[in-house]
């Protein structure tokens, strides 16, 4: 069960730095806008995790974080079923964003011959 979490950490990390840098042209503005989504998904989990949870599902404020510590501490071996679909419904909408930039960066890709 850690070794999926990590994984899909690491899943959400390359997905969001790679959506950023599909948008910019420049590496620096990418870097910029990545730092700048991670700072501002942190507050917003910080405001209310009800509403922005699904934003940042692996921040440490967040609800998950206490499931992997119980898990982590031996008190349970199962993560909430909402905590599943909020990770699940984080994972399609960041696929279907993808996708869309994706898409829409075709001609980008072609005009620099990738």
């Amino acid at each position: 069960l850690l070794i999926i979490l990590f994984s899909l950490v690491i899943l959400q990390y390359i997905l969001v730095v790679g959506t950023i840098s599909m948008v910019s042209p420049n590496i620096l503005i990418s870097l910029g806008i990545s730092i700048v989504y991670w700072i501002g998904s942190v507050i917003l989990v910080a405001i209310n995790k009800n509403i922005f949870g699904i934003v940042a599902p692996f921040e440490a404020s967040n609800t998950m974080y206490r499931a992997v510590e119980k898990i982590l501490n031996n008190e349970s071996t199962f993560i909430c079923p909402t905590e599943i679909i909020n990770t699940v419904s984080f994972f399609v909408l960041l696929f279907i964003v993808n996708t869309i930039v994706l898409l829409l960066s075709r001609k980008r890709w072609l005009k620099i011959g990738m």
